[in-house]
């Protein structure tokens, strides 16, 4: 509540402290989340295009400079979740594929089961075709001596 009414005497042009005291006092922490931020949008330019438009920089050209440290930290926070929706989007497609290994494991073990069956039936037709030829039928009896 407390920072609400900041706010609203901020908006309405009321300050405790000028601008000018505060960026001297903070010029420091403003350098540092200056650097940072162009830092992470040019680190993290793909994960920004999204909110902030084609060009992101564009986006902080005119901002307060005692706003910068609140826009690094957002755009930190925003690449984070570009970056957690595309891992879950690659676990995703990660447990698909393992769920599709599965199945084509799955018909391999159908696939090997069914070549074994074949296989045990050409032997079964190879013994048979054997023991065909092999009896002996009328033409094939030996001549018994005399």
């Amino acid at each position: 509540m407390f920072e609400h009414l900041l706010w609203g005497l901020a908006q309405s042009g009321i300050g405790f402290v000028d601008n000018a005291t505060l960026q001297r006092r903070f010029s420091g922490v403003i350098e540092a989340a200056e650097s940072d931020l162009k830092a992470a949008i040019s680190d993290r330019r793909q994960y920004l295009v999204e909110k902030y438009g084609p060009d992101p920089g564009n986006a902080f050209a005119d901002v307060d400079p005692l706003d910068i440290p609140r826009y690094a930290a957002e755009v930190h926070k925003e690449a984070l979740k570009q970056m957690e929706r595309e891992i879950r989007a690659v676990q995703r497609r990660e447990g698909e594929a393992r769920a599709g290994a599965r199945v084509s494991e799955k018909e391999r073990a159908e696939l090997i089961r069914l070549r074994a069956r074949q296989q045990g039936k050409q032997r079964k037709a190879e013994r048979k075709r054997r023991a065909a030829k092999s009896k002996r039928g009328k033409k094939g009896r030996r001549r018994k001596r005399k």
